[in-house]
């Protein structure tokens, strides 16, 4: 206003000093807008930058969490797997020891059934064995006795030898290792 007094008046001099402190004015208070302007937006850039940096710090929180649940996850799983191996492998293992128990059992039912016919066939051995005795004591010439004492022999040796290979051979595959056992007992 005093810049349009003083043309008005046609003071050119006090009129261009008050255009120029009207002018530093309005730039000090457009300076003043802008540095207010220019402060708002630096909080602000800040402010989204913190928010912006803790959502990133929540996300590699969530990821991190995410990640460890999963292999926690993951770990139960195998852990899972590994105890049903483990069960069936010991289920697995039960049955064939189910399996082998009958299957000895089976080999001492038979063991047993041979041996008492090996032992009734003994029996009828040595009975027979004691009729050509009888026979030898009756025979009338000493060839007769001779060939029935051979006879008689024969027989007492061949049930002796017989009954005790097949129960060996039946020892033998129902308890196998019976004899290494025994044998190591002995040298130790």
């Amino acid at each position: 206003m005093l810049y349009k007094i003083n043309i008005a008046q046609q003071d050119s001099s006090a009129a261009f000093r008050y255009f120029v402190l009207a002018k530093q004015y309005e730039d000090s208070l457009f300076l003043d807008e802008k540095q207010k302007t220019l402060t708002s937006l630096e909080l602000q850039y800040k402010f989204e930058k913190n928010e912006q940096d803790l959502m990133l710090a929540r996300q590699r929180r969530n990821v991190a969490i995410i990640i460890i649940s999963g292999c926690l996850l993951f770990s139960l799983i195998i852990i899972v797997l590994i105890l049903n191996q483990l069960r069936l492998k010991a289920k697995k293992l039960q049955l064939e020891k189910e399996v082998h128990e009958r299957e000895l059992e089976f080999k001492n039912k038979e063991m047993v059934i041979n041996v008492m016919s090996l032992m009734k066939k003994n029996e009828m051995l040595a009975e027979l064995s004691e009729k050509l005795i009888l026979l030898e004591k009756e025979a009338n010439s000493d060839e007769s006795r001779d060939t029935i004492k051979k006879v008689a022999r024969e027989v007492q040796k061949s049930q002796e030898e017989e009954i005790w290979k097949e129960f060996s051979t039946r020892f033998k595959e129902v308890h196998g290792d019976f004899y290494d056992k025994l044998l190591k007992d002995i040298r130790h």
